[in-house]
């Protein structure tokens, strides 16, 4: 009895150090949401280091490594990017998009000269619906056109989203990551506008990326267009764009939709 009584605070105390300390334990091994959730892009990273050089895919070699990319993008259909802060979650969607296409080449691969060649003549790659997303599959369209461009609304996505052919900005070398994807968005953005193939001025003529045409509601109107090149642009690039003006003319670059890999790459499939 007297041993019973003894006893008896220290398991109030225990009871009560659990009460206090089991949310704590508990915080820790669950996963939180929001800003402290991060996305692991270690074997992304990997796979484009073996496999991409100079914004170009070795898709022979990335053959043999098909099936980790395709554990990444199981990876990231286990994660939901509600709970992820903008910037991550920003960061996820553009790399779930250029993962994604090139699992839709490497399932195609070899036998096709590009992405355009995936669902026979009347198909339409973009509507393919293969990619998992919070529970359910989704096309590489639903991504860029439902997510990307109406939450974000920034048109430096264009030279970040990647379809697989040349005529493309240049596949990023990286994975992209929250912390960082303003000033990957503003390099990539100025390296479009130095890339003669894109952006040039011949004359009073003023070369852009085709999609700034395809796409003109993200940016606006001809002085919209003309000051976004402007901004990215060397300050060379950008004092003849002023001293030009109002007798600018903006045309839009050829489009090469010839796949963007390296064995490809003087072969002109416009």
């Amino acid at each position: 009895m007297k041993i019973s009584r003894i006893f008896k605070p220290l398991g109030v105390i225990r009871s009560l150090m659990v009460f206090f300390l089991l949310p704590g334990m508990l915080a820790i091994l669950t996963p939180q949401a929001g800003a402290d959730l991060k996305v692991d892009n270690r074997l992304y990273a990997e796979l484009l280091g073996k496999h991409t050089s100079e914004g170009l895919v070795d898709y022979a070699s990335f053959k043999a490594e098909h099936p980790k990319l395709k554990k990444y993008l199981a990876y990231l259909a286990g994660i939901n990017p509600d709970e992820l802060s903008r910037d991550d979650a920003f960061a996820y969607y553009i790399n779930l998009y250029n993962a994604a296409t090139i699992d839709l080449i490497l399932d195609n691969y070899p036998g096709i000269d590009s992405i355009k060649d995936i669902g026979g003549f009347f198909g339409n790659p973009w509507k393919i619906e293969f990619i998992m997303l919070k529970g359910k599959k989704v096309h590489l369209d639903h991504v860029e056109h439902e997510i990307l461009r109406p939450t974000y609304k920034d048109p430096r996505l264009h030279f970040a989203v990647n379809c697989a052919s040349l005529g493309c900005p240049p596949l990023h070398a990286n994975p992209f990551e929250g912390k960082t994807i303003d000033a990957t968005l503003d390099k990539l953005t100025r390296q479009n506008m130095a890339d003669s193939a894109h952006t040039r001025l011949e004359g009073e003529d003023l070369y852009v990326s085709k999609v700034l045409d395809w796409f003109s509601e993200d940016w606006g109107k001809k002085e919209d267009k003309v000051a976004f090149v402007r901004k990215y642009s060397s300050p060379e690039q950008a004092a003849k764009i002023d001293r030009l003006g109002g007798s600018l003319d903006l045309k839009y670059s050829d489009w090469d939709w010839t796949l963007n890999d390296p064995s490809f790459k003087n072969i002109s499939k416009k």
